[in-house]
């Protein structure tokens, strides 16, 4: 599906990680992937689609033209892609033995820096609990960057994180370390 760079709906939408799509290209998508658009659970979490080799959870949100595609500047940047490049997004179906993530590893970096250089402390567990309600339903491939919003993160919460390692569990119990996503 070729469709045109936008910004993300709103600084709120900005840190989900997910790609916006308009209503009817969103229908269109979830027709690529055989579900309907008002499936409960598409509405919910999106579906998957890859673009540059990224994976995203698309939504749809009604102030987004036709044929356009809301990207944050995180994405718009690991992507290279400017406002109203052309961009070709693809749906994405997860290996079908149904693997599910055992652990990520994750680098992450401040968007802006403490205030005179003061250490900033991170209460893992509450950033682990926060990773895991938000991307509950995501794929993300080694390399892939996402803007983050964590309240275990004193001063300013925003981060960018990295995946720098992957671990998932087959549900059919085999276990596979690395790998692309």
């Amino acid at each position: 599906m070729d469709l045109v760079v936008d910004k993300t709906p709103g600084s709120k939408l900005a840190v989900t990680n997910a790609l916006y799509l308009s209503k009817g290209t969103f229908a269109t998508l979830c027709g690529q992937h055989g579900i309907s658009a008002e499936d409960v659970d598409a509405k919910a979490f999106g579906v998957l689609c890859e673009v540059r080799g990224q994976v995203f959870s698309a939504r749809p949100f009604a102030s987004i033209e036709d044929e356009s595609c809301g990207f944050n500047s995180t994405q718009r940047g690991d992507l290279r892609l400017a406002m109203r490049d052309a961009v070709v997004i693809r749906p994405f179906s997860p290996p079908s033995d149904h693997f599910i993530l055992e652990s990520i590893t994750f680098e992450m970096a401040y968007m802006k820096p403490a205030d005179n250089g003061a250490m900033r402390e991170v209460d893992v567990e509450a950033l682990a609990a926060d990773v895991k309600e938000q991307w509950v339903r995501q794929v993300f491939g080694i390399g892939q960057r996402a803007l983050f919003r964590s309240t275990a993160i004193a001063g300013k919460p925003y981060v960018v994180l990295k995946v720098i390692g992957l671990q998932t569990i087959s549900l059919r119990g085999a276990k596979a370390e690395g790998g692309d996503r």
